[in-house]
């Protein structure tokens, strides 16, 4: 799922198909953490009951991983990697609202090309002024406005 959305880019902004992938991403790597917990505890409980036909102590698939006889070193990892991936993700989904809060307001762009209007002042105008208005009621207003500044 990961790979095909990071392929495809469901989404129009760039932003939010990285925000996506990166909450995938993050969701499978909890998901594998949270297996190898339960992995570790079985392990330990099978190790456990066969204890008396072997001589073996702790949990050796905990031991394999590297995170000693428990799963406690592994639970703490995926505690941590969670709370870290939740609130980076809340500080950057912050960010991005704000950044496109003030984007947004200050630019008009053209229907046709999408981008910004390329608009060129003669040697003799100091401004350009874009009078916007709704068809219906603000037509009358618009043009006495336009009139007294000629």
């Amino acid at each position: 799922w990961f790979i095909g959305q990071w392929a495809l880019k469901p989404f129009k902004q760039p932003v939010d198909n990285l925000l996506a992938a990166v909450a995938n991403m993050a969701l499978t790597l909890i998901f594998l953490g949270v297996l190898l917990v339960k992995n570790c505890q079985v392990s330990a409980k099978v190790e456990e009951s066969i204890a008396p036909l072997r001589k073996s102590t702790g949990s050796e698939v905990c031991e394999y991983y590297g995170f000693g006889s428990s799963a406690d070193g592994i639970f703490l990892f995926v505690l941590i990697f969670s709370m870290v991936t939740v609130l980076g993700f809340v500080a950057f989904s912050l960010f991005e609202l704000v950044r496109r809060s003030k984007l947004v307001a200050s630019i008009l762009l053209l229907r046709a090309t999408g981008k910004p209007p390329e608009l060129f002042l003669n040697s003799h105008t100091l401004w350009h002024l874009f009078l916007s208005h709704i068809w219906l009621t603000g037509q009358d207003q618009v043009a006495v406005i336009k009139r007294q500044l000629q």
